[in-house]
């Protein structure tokens, strides 16, 4: 049960690890407080400069080396005792159970004491996020889990591999649960699973956690209902906001970066980088089409004035040529215009 509890925190952890999208996050240099560039898979600290830089394995530390903290591109190395770069591309040449297990979830560790590629009713862990386990046996996904049908003594940790799961609720009964989301609702019978999905427990009731709900060291976030996605909260002074009753300006170097979406901007104020992205995007791209129309306009004018001029005599010709054949030109669209009304149709 211990190791089962252990495998559902890591698959809980990685689903809030990966929730803020990817193209929101700041470039590594805007976070200037280690315990923020740790947490960034693209990032680490250098310790001799004081600076968060783009990941280099040997500058990550034991906590934050393995699996997505890294974007699996780095592994710790107990011999060594510092983090390696992971360059095994390929699941048989992994030697080892743990980065066999953190490997993307894309391998799987046989009974053999090998990895493989991911072979569900062959893995000794049986992946929660590709594997089903129904009745001791791990198992390819499955779509649906009735978990209602299902014996007592097999029912927690029961699971169709694509997010739902099986535990026994408060009252006793074989529920199905749906991890893939944050949906607080559904706990409402079962307190142990509230409290453990950041959600408010009260007199049988789980409910969604606003940003009022938190104190000053725990105020970064609160999720959107029915979904992973954080929204960011901020610190006012005497309570935790969400972000949209918050005026930037007057939040502090420190609160700012405790959002790993926000950074300390050159204006000495708190910006969503994603905002910033854009901007220099947009900047960038203005440039970009000015030195081009610059460069092509010109050019194009140029161009068609070389061709007139070259061939003047030719454009001469071609209209006279027009003006002589406009009569005749008349008399047959005429008659191409009478046999189209009198078109009779095909046999």
């Amino acid at each position: 049960m211990k190791f089962n509890i252990i495998i559902l925190s890591t698959y809980l952890l990685q689903a809030l690890l990966q929730s803020p999208n990817s193209t929101e996050l700041c470039s590594c240099e805007q976070y200037f407080m280690q315990k923020v560039c740790d947490k960034v898979s693209k990032c680490s600290w250098n310790q001799n400069k004081n600076i968060c830089e783009n990941l280099i394995c040997k500058n990550k530390g034991r906590t934050y080396c393995n699996g997505y903290y890294s974007d699996y591109k780095c592994k710790w190395n107990e011999q060594k005792n510092e983090c390696i770069d992971f360059e095994t591309t390929q699941c048989e040449e992994i030697t080892n159970s743990i980065d066999c297990l953190l490997y993307k979830n894309n391998c799987s560790w046989t009974v053999l004491g090998n990895c493989e590629s991911l072979d569900c009713s062959n893995d000794i862990d049986c992946s929660f996020e590709r594997c089903s386990f129904q009745n001791g046996t791990c198992s390819d996904p499955i779509d649906e889990l009735n978990c209602t049908k299902i014996n007592k003594d097999q029912c927690d940790y029961t699971r169709n591999g694509k997010g739902l799961i099986c535990f026994i609720n408060d009252d006793g009964e074989c529920k199905t649960y749906n991890l893939s989301t944050h949906n607080c609702s559904q706990w409402s019978d079962y307190q142990f699973g509230c409290q453990s999905n950041e959600c408010n427990y009260k007199d049988k009731s789980c409910i969604q956690q606003t940003c009022k709900d938190k104190n000053e060291e725990n105020c970064h976030y609160i999720y959107q209902n029915d979904s992973m996605i954080q929204i960011p909260c901020f610190w006012s002074g005497k309570e935790c906001l969400i972000q949209e009753q918050v005026d930037l300006t007057i939040v502090s170097k420190d609160d700012c970066q405790k959002q790993m979406t926000f950074a300390w901007s050159e204006n000495q104020k708190c910006e969503k980088c994603i905002d910033r992205q854009i901007v220099q995007e947009e900047e960038s791209l203005d440039v970009d089409l000015i030195i081009s129309l610059t460069v092509s306009i010109p050019f194009t004018l140029g161009l068609i004035i070389f061709l007139i001029w070259k061939y003047k005599e030719e454009i001469r010709r071609f209209f006279k040529i027009q003006e002589t054949d406009d009569g005749c030109n008349n008399q047959e669209r005429n008659i191409i215009g009478h046999n189209y009304q009198n078109r009779q149709p095909l046999s």
